[in-house]
């Protein structure tokens, strides 16, 4: 236990960080849902699915190779590796905001509803990737109390923003993007004078095309499967939307926002433990990591297992009394989502595992085989069933992941499902045996 405690003690403004993102969030989209109609907070939804979409991308190619191939360098080594990325998150950047606006002016052309809101998406992709690429800069340098401030202003000021809209009476979901947009890059002009010394004052020309080539051999398996889960992730409600109605997104929203307060720590598990994973591994071996990385899994059980049954024996009134009784018969939506975010929970260790031992294709894998299981059964299920099969497709997704995942791990740690069945199927066998020869 204490070798779990150590990380966390060490990084306690990283999880102060992340509960004030979760805490402003969380609040954000209950005054979101509370104050918008359910089809346009589904739409704001909707929007919110690009960004994510946009930023899983951005994590792989950027945010994680630099986290680790930063963290290793010093002095104009890392200065000169740390601008290359950044012009690389800038050109990033400025492509995904060329991808939404092309998307805007179609919708404008096929006389879409959805227009405007792209628009306001624009100036939000560009100024929401570079807030989190300074932010995350400072993790990298151990300076999580800068991001500590620099996210009190970007996500606070996003939480007043919504609420001063809501006020005057002007919330809507292209306003309430607008606010994301503004606070985003008061954070990043903020976070730009914060890491001013991490930046080269001549940055040559060769450095920025091995800074590529470092960041897309370490990044391309994670980037595969980041996109797919988050290409399932965005798309299934976009068809739900198409198949069912507007509500189906802005429900999956409500209840998944009050799950919300699991992310201030799982959010920290990745930055706090994954080091300590990869260093096991590489001083005391797969048995060492088995054996930390099922201390996490039940850690993490227990924490989540207990957040679940009570929020889904309590889903009902939650619904009600947070967002009126409009969402009061979603109860057993919210059962569910509960469930798929404790397999969510369960597979980050398998990850850091696999991660640590350099089998990000393994991961890669898993993502896909889940992502093409959600966007054929689980469509599926949505098309038969309607909003009960938006559920059971969540759950089916979650824990196609979950169970790719641990077979993975397993193989890699030399412990593959089939053998260690059988062991156990022998063993059963052979104390029949003994048992009827005892008689």
């Amino acid at each position: 236990m204490q070798e779990l405690l150590a990380p966390v003690r060490r990084g306690i403004w990283g999880l102060f960080d992340n509960g004030l993102i979760s805490a402003t969030n969380f609040l954000t989209m209950v005054l979101l849902a509370r104050v918008l109609s359910i089809e346009a907070f589904g739409k704001f939804t909707l929007a919110y699915s690009v960004l994510l979409f946009f930023n899983s991308a951005q994590s792989a190619l950027v945010i994680q190779p630099h986290t680790v191939q930063g963290a290793v360098r010093s002095g104009d080594e890392y200065r000169q590796y740390t601008s290359a990325t950044a012009v690389l998150q800038t050109g990033f950047a400025a492509i995904a905001a060329a991808l939404v606006a092309i998307g805007a002016m179609v919708c404008r052309v096929m006389d879409w509803s959805f227009d405007s809101l792209l628009f306001a998406l624009v100036p939000a992709v560009i100024a929401w990737q570079c807030q989190e690429f300074v932010r995350r800069a400072m993790y990298t340098r151990l300076n999580a109390f800068g991001a500590f401030l620099n996210d009190l202003l970007s996500y606070g000021g996003q939480l007043v923003g919504v609420a001063l809209l809501w006020q005057l009476d002007l919330l809507n979901p292209e306003s309430a993007i607008l606010v994301l947009a503004l606070t985003s890059f008061l954070g990043t002009l903020l976070g730009a004078w914060q890491i001013r010394g991490h930046f080269a004052t001549i940055l040559p020309r060769q450095k920025l095309h091995e800074t590529f080539q470092l960041n897309w051999q370490f990044g391309k398996w994670l980037l595969g499967g980041n996109l797919a889960a988050r290409a399932s992730e965005a798309l299934y409600p976009i068809f739900a939307a198409g198949i069912i109605g507007l509500a189906a997104p802005g429900a999956l929203k409500a209840v998944q926002t009050l799950l919300g307060p699991t992310n201030v720590w799982v959010n920290a598990l990745e930055p706090t433990f994954a080091p300590r994973v990869a260093r096991i591994y590489s001083t005391q071996g797969t048995a060492a990591l088995r054996a930390f990385v099922l201390k996490l899994q039940i850690g993490i059980a227990i924490c989540m297992g207990t957040y679940a049954v009570i929020v889904s024996a309590l889903a009902t009134q939650l619904l009600e009394r947070i967002y009126g009784p409009e969402y009061a018969t979603y109860g057993w939506l919210l059962a569910v989502v509960s469930m798929s975010y404790t397999l969510a929970a369960l597979r980050i260790p398998f990850v850091m595992g696999l991660e640590a031992m350099n089998r990000t294709g393994s991961v890669f894998g898993a993502y896909l085989l889940a992502a093409i299981v959600n966007l054929t059964f689980g469509i599926g299920a949505i098309a038969l069933f309607g909003i009960k099969g938006l559920g059971a497709g969540i759950l089916l997704y979650m824990g196609t992941v979950a169970v790719s995942l641990w077979v993975q791990y397993s193989r890699a740690t030399g412990r593959p499902l089939a053998p260690v069945i059988a062991r156990a199927a022998q063993t059963r066998l052979h104390t029949a045996e003994q048992a009827g020869v005892d008689r």
